[in-house]
C-alpha cells in the first residue's frame, strides 16, 4: 500500500481463456483482463476461507504474501506476483459467528432494536477447524454512536472440532432513545483463546426499528399572492412547502416543525406548524407563509433552516434559494444588458433576433458557418454562494449530427446537444468562484444548409454585491430599547442614524439597540436609515424604516406577595385598558380567580396584557396557601363595607363607613358582571336577575380596597 503501483502483479501474459471465435472454444490473450481475475481468484479463496475479512486486510495480505520481483516494492512490479498458496494460509481461520438472536424482553419484545431498550445478545458461534479450541473468550464491539455496550466481554469455553455453542444473553447493550429507523450498526467479534495469540474476527450487521423522520426539498408557492413563477420575489408573500416522511418502521410521535430565515429581509410570518403523526412510508407536506421586503434587489439569497422535533428525534436542513432571478431576456435587442464576450476569430458571431423566442420578443441565435466552424458567447461571473444556471435551447430539427450546441463552465463541458423539437430547458450547478459560462455552436460536417439554434430566458447564478438593508417598519413602546434587524454586504463601513432625538447603543453595527428620543415620544414615528460606505466614504446604499413609537402601557400591580388560608379566595385583576390578557394558567380574562384548589400549596402567578397598540404589561405575584391553624397569626384588617343580606335573591346593600368611588362584582370564573361608580357611601345593588351562584363584590374607597363572597339564591 502507498503511492508506488501496482500493488501486486499477476500473470498476464499468453494466458489460455475462452473463445468463441476459435474452433477449440480457447485462445491465449494478454494484458490486465487476464491478470485481474488472478488477483480476483486468490481474493475469493481468502474470502471462502474467512468472509469476514475486511478491505485492507486483504490488500494487506495479498502484498505481504507475494513472491517478490524486485528488492523492494516498485512501480513496475509493485510488492512481487500474487501468491494463492502463501495468501490464503495467512488468513486467520478460526472460531468465528454463526447466528444471534435479539432478546429485548426489557422493552416491547419484538426482538427488534427498538429506541430506549436494554438488550441481551444471544450468540452461537461455531468451530469449522479440525482443532480443538481452549478456553474461548469473546469481546463484542460496535460501530454506532446511539449503541453503548454494558457487558462487552463473554466466555465460550472450549470448542471440539466442528461445535457449535450457544450462550445466553452472552452481551447486552443500551439503545439510545433517539436512534433513527434503519440506522445500521456493525457488530464485531474478537475471539481468542485464553493461552493462545491469535484473534479470530467475525461479525453481523443489523438496523434500528424506529421512526426515521426525512425532510424534503423545498417549494416556493405564490400562487395566491405572487406572479406564480415558483421564486419568492422581493415585496411578495408565498408559502413554502416541505414535504415530511418516516421512512422508519415504526410511527412517530408529534412532530413540530419550525422554519428560520437566515436573513432579516425575508421574514417567516407563520413559522411553526404540526404532524399529528406519522405511520411508516407515510408523508405529508407542510405550509410556512413567509415575505420578502420589496427594497431588495432580485438575485439575492435567502437561506431558511427548518427543524423537526418529535419525542427524542431532532432533525434540521438548511436550504437556500434566491429572491427573483436575474434574467437574460435580449429584452435589449442585443447583448448589451450583460458583459457578454462574442467570439472574435473571423466567424460570423450570434445575434439577437425576434424570429424565435421561448418568452418575450428575442432570442440569441447562431450564425450561419462552414463546416468545421465554431461560434461562442460567453460571460465570466463572479458567483458567491453555490448557485446554478438555466437556459432554454432550441435547435434546427434538421441538424442531427450535423451541427450541435456545446455548454461549457470554466473550459469543462456540461452538456451537447443537437436537433431537437421544441424549447427544452438545462439547468447546471455552479460552485462559488470565478466562473465563465460558455454557449458554443459547431458546424461540422460541410454545409447543407444553415441550422438556426436558439437560446433564449437564461437565469444568471448573480446576486447584488452590495445589500443595505434597515429592516421591516416596526414599533416600539415608550423609551423601550427597539433591537434593530439590519443586514448588510458588500461594504467598508456601516453607519445608522435616526431622523429623531433617540441614541444608537453601537451605530456601526446593523444589530444594535436604539432607544427613542422625547422627541420620537411625542411625535409618534422615528425614520431609521441604514448607510453603507466603500473604502473612501462614499455612499454605497442606504435603506431606511419607520419605527412607530407608542406610549407605555398602563402599568399593572397585583400586590404584594402573600398568604391565604385554604378556605380563601383572592380576585387578582389586571385592569382595564387592555385588548387581551394572559395569565400563568392560560386563562385569558381580566381578572383570575385564586383558589387553593387550583393553586396550593404555593404558586408564582404571572399576566401579560397587551394594549391597542400591541404594548405590554407584566406583573407577578407569590402566593402561598395555609391551613390557618393558628388563628393569631393571621393579621388583622380593617372591614371597608358590610353586605347584607347575605345569602340573597332580591336586593343587596352595600353600606360604606367612607364614599363608595368603585363597586364591582364579578362571577365565580373571574368575569365583570356589574360596575358602579359613586359618591355615595351606601348602594342598592338588584341581584334578581343574578343566577344562584357565588359571586365577590369589590369595593373601592378611600379606605382601600375589598373583596367579599356573595352568594345568591333563586
Amino acid at each position: 500500500m502507498g503511492l508506488i503501483r501496482p500493488d501486486v502483479v499477476a500473470p498476464g501474459v499468453q494466458i489460455i481463456s475462452l473463445d468463441s471465435d476459435n474452433i477449440t472454444g480457447y485462445s491465449q490473450k494478454s494484458g490486465t483482463s487476464m491478470a485481474a481475475p488472478a488477483v480476483a481468484g486468490v481474493t475469493a479463496l481468502m474470502l471462502s476461507k474467512n468472509p469476514f475479512l475486511l478491505p485492507e486486510e486483504i490488500s494487506q495480505i495479498l502484498e505481504e504474501s507475494a513472491d517478490a520481483i524486485s528488492f523492494i516494492k516498485s512501480n513496475s512490479s509493485g510488492s512481487g506476483i500474487v501468491n494463492a498458496l502463501e495468501a490464503t494460509g495467512q488468513v486467520a481461520f478460526g472460531v468465528r459467528y454463526h447466528s444471534h438472536s435479539i432478546d429485548d424482553s426489557q422493552g416491547n419484545d419484538d426482538g427488534n432494536i427498538n429506541p430506549g431498550e436494554l438488550i441481551y445478545l444471544d450468540l452461537t458461534l461455531e468451530n469449522p477447524t479440525e482443532e480443538v479450541v481452549h478456553d474461548l473468550e469473546v469481546r463484542l464491539e460496535q460501530n454506532s454512536d446511539y449503541v453503548e455496550i454494558l457487558d462487552s466481554i463473554a466466555h465460550f469455553g472450549t470448542f471440539q472440532p466442528g461445535e457449535l455453542i450457544t450462550v445466553n444473553a452472552a452481551f447486552s447493550f443500551q439503545v439510545a432513545d433517539n436512534i433513527p429507523g434503519n440506522h445500521p450498526i456493525r457488530f464485531s467479534l474478537f475471539s481468542q483463546e485464553a493461552a493462545g495469540d491469535e484473534v479470530w474476527r467475525s461479525g453481523f450487521n443489523e438496523v434500528a426499528f424506529a421512526p426515521n423522520i426525512w425532510i424534503g426539498d423545498l417549494v416556493v408557492d405564490d400562487s395566491q399572492s405572487g406572479n406564480n413563477n415558483g421564486v419568492l420575489e422581493p415585496g411578495e408573500q408565498a408559502l413554502i412547502k416541505i414535504e415530511v416522511r418516516n421512512t422508519g418502521q415504526i410511527a412517530s410521535d408529534q412532530i413540530d416543525l419550525s422554519l428560520m430565515s437566515q436573513k432579516p429581509y425575508v421574514r417567516v410570518l407563520e413559522p411553526q406548524t404540526t404532524i399529528d403523526h406519522l405511520n411508516p412510508d407515510e408523508g405529508a407536506f407542510v405550509n410556512f407563509l413567509v415575505e420578502a421586503h420589496p427594497s431588495i434587489e432580485r438575485g439575492s439569497y435567502a437561506p431558511y433552516q427548518v427543524i423537526a422535533h418529535s419525542g427524542e428525534y431532532q432533525v434540521e436542513r438548511e436550504y437556500l434559494t434566491k429572491l427573483g432571478l436575474i434574467i437574460e431576456d435580449w429584452a435589449s435587442g442585443d447583448f448589451s444588458q450583460f458583459d457578454w464576450e462574442l467570439t472574435d476569430s473571423g466567424v460570423n458571431t450570434w445575434s439577437v433576433e425576434s424570429s424565435e423566442s421561448y418568452q418575450g420578443d428575442y432570442a440569441a441565435q447562431s450564425p450561419s458557418l462552414f463546416s468545421q466552424q465554431i461560434s461562442s458567447f460567453s460571460i465570466t461571473l463572479d458567483v458567491s454562494e453555490q448557485d446554478s444556471v438555466s437556459f432554454y435551447r432550441k435547435m434546427d430539427m434538421y441538424a442531427a449530427n450535423v451541427a450541435f450546441l456545446d455548454f461549457y463552465i470554466d473550459n469543462n463541458r456540461l452538456g451537447r446537444w443537437t436537433a431537437t423539437t421544441g424549447w427544452r430547458k438545462e439547468t447546471f450547478s455552479v460552485e462559488p468562484g470565478t466562473r465563465t459560462l460558455q454557449w458554443i455552436y459547431l458546424k461540422a460536417l460541410p454545409p447543407m444548409g444553415d441550422f438556426d439554434v436558439w437560446i433564449d430566458k437564461i437565469a444568471l447564478p448573480l446576486s447584488p454585491e452590495h445589500i443595505a438593508f434597515a429592516g421591516f417598519d416596526d414599533f416600539t413602546c415608550g423609551t423601550d430599547g427597539f433591537g434593530t434587524q439590519g443586514y448588510a454586504q458588500g461594504h467598508h463601513d456601516l453607519t445608522w442614524h435616526s431622523s429623531g432625538d433617540g441614541v444608537f447603543d453601537n451605530a456601526s453595527e446593523p444589530e444594535t439597540y436604539y432607544t427613542p428620543g422625547e422627541n420620537d415620544i411625542a411625535g409618534g414615528m422615528v425614520h431609521l436609515s441604514l448607510h453603507i460606505s466603500d473604502a473612501e466614504g462614499e455612499l454605497i446604499a442606504a435603506d431606511t424604516m419607520n419605527l412607530s413609537v407608542f406610549p407605555e402601557s398602563q402599568p399593572i400591580d397585583l400586590g404584594d406577595d402573600t398568604e391565604l388560608c385554604m378556605d380563601q379566595t383572592l380576585l387578582l385583576d389586571a385592569g382595564e385598558g387592555f385588548t387581551e390578557y394572559l395569565w400563568s394558567n392560560g386563562t385569558t380574562e381580566q381578572t383570575l380567580l385564586v383558589t387553593a384548589g387550583e393553586f396550593a400549596p404555593e404558586a408564582e402567578i404571572w399576566v401579560l396584557a397587551t394594549d391597542e397598540n400591541g404594548c405590554t404589561s407584566e406583573d407577578t405575584i407569590f402566593i402561598t396557601f395555609d391551613e390557618c391553624v393558628h388563628v393569631q397569626d393571621i393579621p388583622h384588617k380593617e372591614t371597608v363595607f358590610e353586605l347584607f343580606p347575605n345569602p340573597a335573591s332580591n336586593q343587596v346593600t352595600i353600606r360604606a363607613d367612607d364614599a363608595i368611588e368603585q363597586l364591582v362584582v364579578f362571577d365565580a370564573s373571574g368575569r365583570i358582571v356589574e360596575t358602579r361608580q359613586t359618591t355615595g357611601n351606601e348602594i342598592s345593588l338588584h341581584v334578581g336577575h343574578y343566577r344562584s351562584g357565588l359571586y365577590l363584590i369589590r369595593v373601592q374607597s378611600p379606605a382601600g380596597v375589598e373583596t367579599k363572597p356573595l352568594q345568591v339564591i333563586q
